[in-house]
């Protein structure tokens, strides 16, 4: 569930619960205190307890009104003291007023105070109670106005001492409003704990994970409790890890690389500079005493000096496609043609190592955008890694142009000794060599098919293997086909 969601959700929680457990208290504080009352009113705990007692005080009332009606309001004739255990049961007396003066009152003791604090006639209120605060105490008092025979006015009181019930009225709404206080605060406060503790739990997490990373830590997993954004952000530290320690092993692994290039160039430099100093040294102390041996020590030292050559002019290009400095020239090339070109010319120096180079065509003509010079560099390279990786009797390479829709596919195919398969993907890498042994035969910096990716990434094409250990290796490149009203930009605008 998302943060959002869950935030929603707790604010609702929050609205709604107070108010649920504010009723709850609200009944039971209702129930307790009605218990309390009940010693002035005799209530039970049913649905409307209060009405209840307003009702059975106002049916006495009724009945105490009928008894002085019927006797023409005289007090003395009307048996009022029957009244007076049904008065009792409701802590309730009957005050009967005639003018100014008092002509009955229930009850064993006149109060005073309560008789001057009567409403004066005319203040009648049958249907509701008025309360009287003094400091007597508390009293409901229900009033009806009358006029005797003689036309004196009268009025009649049903006066309740309602101390215990104010008393309890107060107890309650204190109660009341207390428990509501505790359960605002209860309720946010556990509810902002859980809500928070969902939270901070999963980001202090995420803190150790970012320390562990910051200290060079990288070796463990990020753990994903749930999929909400926290979870999200989790899974974004998660692949942010993996990233650098893949970054890291690759940064190492180039490292070593890049140590094992330097080995193996000082190598590969020291051996012909070696061979050179030595036929010079042979020339110099008149061992080649004759014109035939003279000849062959010069043709010796040019070879280990081409050869030295060819390793700087490799390394001086990786450099220059590496910082992006090298500029390319693209034009209109048929590719039929060029492959017939470069077949012809390599095929000299081939067939001297009694390699076989077929080319296959199925079309006469193929237009692409191409740099002629730089793509000559890739079937080079292409070419004498294969070359490299002969170990049969009969070694032979095979080349074919495959009409692809909007691109022309090339294959290069030997019969060598193949690539491994955990290899593979890595072989256009920088300084990767998928045979750790070295060929002094044939030299190589590692660097071949790695010049060879970069220049068709620059052609905006693509560079791909497969091969089977023992069987062959296959190489194939991809490049654009030339259209009609096509620029160079258009063609060539999301190289690299």
């Amino acid at each position: 569930m998302s943060i959002k969601k869950r935030l929603v959700k707790s604010y609702i929680a929050v609205l709604i619960l107070p108010i649920l457990l504010s009723g709850l208290s609200t009944w039971l504080m209702g129930m307790y205190y009605i218990g309390d009352m009940s010693g002035v009113e005799e209530i039970s705990f049913r649905a409307h307890p209060i009405k209840e007692a307003r009702d059975k005080r106002a049916a006495i009332f009724a009945d105490i009104r009928s008894q002085l009606l019927k006797n023409q309001y005289n007090v003395n004739a009307a048996p009022l003291e029957e009244q007076e255990d049904r008065l009792r049961s409701i802590h309730s007396t009957v005050i009967v007023r005639r003018d100014n003066e008092i002509a009955f009152m229930g009850g064993e003791s006149k109060n005073v105070e309560l008789i001057a604090e009567l409403p004066p006639f005319g203040r009648a209120i049958i249907d509701e109670n008025e309360i009287l605060r003094f400091s007597g105490g508390n009293y409901w008092v229900k009033q009806h106005d009358f006029y005797y025979e003689d036309g004196l006015e009268g009025s009649l009181f049903l006066v309740t001492n309602v101390n215990t019930i104010v008393k309890a009225m107060k107890g309650y709404n204190l109660t009341i409003f207390i428990s509501v206080i505790l359960i605002l605060i209860a309720t946010n406060g556990l509810l902002s704990y859980i809500m928070s503790r969902s939270i901070t739990r999963p980001i202090d997490k995420l803190k150790s994970y970012a320390n562990s990373i910051k200290e060079g830590n990288l070796d463990f997993t990020i753990e994903i409790d749930a999929m909400d954004e926290i979870g999200e952000l989790s899974m974004a530290f998660e692949e942010m890890r993996y990233r650098l320690k893949q970054s890291l092993e690759m940064q190492l692994q180039y490292e070593n690389d890049r140590k094992e290039l330097i080995s193996s160039i000082s190598h590969d430099l020291k051996t012909p500079i070696t061979a050179i100093k030595g036929y010079i040294e042979g020339m110099m102390d008149g061992v080649a005493d004759s014109p035939e041996k003279n000849k062959k020590y010069m043709q010796t030292i040019y070879s280990k000096a081409t050869d030295i050559d060819r390793m700087i002019d490799e390394l001086f290009l990786f450099s220059k496609l590496d910082l992006r400095k090298l500029t390319f020239h693209f034009k209109q090339v048929d590719i039929i043609k060029y492959l017939m070109d470069c077949v012809e010319e390599l095929q000299f120096d081939l067939e001297k190592k009694a390699v076989e180079l077929d080319l296959i065509l199925d079309e006469e003509s193929i237009i692409i955008m191409a740099d002629p010079e730089k793509l000559k560099r890739v079937i080079v390279n292409i070419i004498d890694n294969g070359v490299k990786n002969m170990d049969k009797g009969n070694p032979k390479i095979q080349i074919r142009v495959i009409d692809d829709g909007e691109e022309v596919k090339i294959a290069f195919q030997d019969n060598g000794k193949g690539i491994e398969e955990r290899a593979l993907p890595y072989i256009f890498e920088t300084f990767y060599r998928a045979d750790a042994s070295r060929n002094v035969a044939y030299g190589g910096s590692g660097l071949g098919l790695a010049i060879a990716k970069r220049i068709i990434v620059e052609h905006g094409g693509k560079i791909w293997a497969e091969s089977k250990e023992g069987q062959y290796t296959k190489i194939f490149i991809t490049l654009k086909k030339y259209k009609r009203g096509d620029s160079i930009e258009k063609n060539f605008n999301n190289r690299g």
